[in-house]
């Protein structure tokens, strides 16, 4: 939302909800996982299509966009100072992005659900 002076604001109905997602992303959820809770407490998205439960691939754009460090875009790839004040910290979000680096760097698949459990599922892996 903006104020009065056309500047973004944080919404105080859905700001937890942008602080929750990137805590349990910093504490090694992945975007599915975070998508779920955001859904479980009731978040939805807000825009042009109606509200809609949240999937994991808004998750994953919310947690990449720099618009909530306090910057925009220049459309080269590079960041500029926008006039919003940050809505997440800059320590949470390197976390965040660390942690994010760290899960795509797994040697493994999660397990799908409703996949058949053998003896040694979670044990080993095929490379």
């Amino acid at each position: 939302m903006k104020g009065s002076d056309k500047v973004p604001l944080t919404n105080s109905d859905t700001y937890p909800g942008l602080l929750m997602a990137f805590e349990l992303a910093e504490q090694g959820k992945s975007d599915r996982q975070v998508a779920m809770s955001l859904n479980a407490v009731g978040y939805r998205t807000a825009g042009n299509q109606g509200n809609r439960p949240i999937s994991k691939d808004k998750v994953g754009g919310m947690l990449t966009n720099i618009f909530y460090l306090g910057y925009l875009s220049n459309g080269n790839g590079s960041p500029i100072k926008a006039k919003h004040e940050p809505f997440i910290g800059h320590e949470l979000f390197e976390a965040v992005q660390k942690q994010r680096r760290k899960n795509l760097k797994s040697t493994h698949k999660h397990s799908i659900q409703g996949k058949t459990i053998y003896s040694l599922t979670g044990i080993t892996w095929c490379w």
